[in-house]
């Protein structure tokens, strides 16, 4: 059986990429939620189809899934992810992808997405905020360049970033976006090396913890 953390690790560095390739596809704009159409219209003829994950409510700092949401009465077409989500959670046994509420100071709306957006495979996730909290949200069929071959500015930036936003294993986490990015892993106690045709374009060292220590991308725009 996997916990929640376990989940995360497997999904979180990629899904921090694609949450910065989405901001910088979006750039400066206003996102406008037509639940009644299932999309949301973020201007200039940029109309994506939604699914609905949560939202967390200010008012007693929590977490309500979509299915679980008392006010929502939301069409099941929307809840198509966040279901999938739920019946992942009950066959693994995880309460955090189950509970209907979570108190938001055990978990963040954010740490939900990152991994929902991995389990779905989402394209990133959007966070609405709103009057009273913010509604969160899983985005398809956006036009996004997910080649994170190509991006050589993302692949060590990513893996810091998430161990830096997050209480999770640096081992298991950069074995995952290693994984991702290529399927020729080498592993040693105190490294992991990635190689793609037979070249080395990602090492990263750990101390006797498994925390990481440095991370050396020999990746190019080539």
């Amino acid at each position: 059986m996997e916990t929640f953390k376990d989940v995360l690790a497997r999904h979180l560095v990629l899904s921090l990429a694609k949450q910065q390739v989405l901001a910088e596809y979006l750039g400066e704009h206003r996102g406008r939620l037509h639940l009644e159409r299932g999309v949301v219209d973020f201007g200039r003829g940029r109309v994506f189809p939604l699914q609905l994950l949560g939202t967390e409510v200010e008012q007693d700092n929590t977490w309500i899934w979509a299915w679980a949401d008392p006010l929502g009465e939301f069409p099941e077409e929307l809840l198509l992810d966040a279901q999938r989500l739920r019946e992942y959670g009950l066959r693994q046994d995880i309460p955090m992808l189950i509970e209907p509420r979570l108190p938001l100071a055990d978990i963040a709306g954010h740490a939900l997405a990152l991994a929902a957006s991995g389990v779905c495979g989402a394209d990133a996730y959007y966070r609405a905020p709103g009057a009273g909290g913010a509604v969160y949200f899983l985005l398809h069929e956006v036009p996004l360049d997910l080649d994170f071959t190509r991006r050589p500015d993302l692949i060590g930036s990513c893996l810091r970033r998430a161990v830096q936003l997050f209480e999770v294993d640096h081992r298991a986490v950069t074995r995952a976006w290693m994984t991702t990015l290529s399927q020729e892993v080498e592993e040693l106690p105190s490294r992991l090396l990635a190689r793609r045709q037979g070249r080395p374009f990602l090492l990263v060292r750990f101390d006797e913890a498994g925390r990481i220590v440095d991370i050396e991308s020999m990746a190019s725009e080539s």
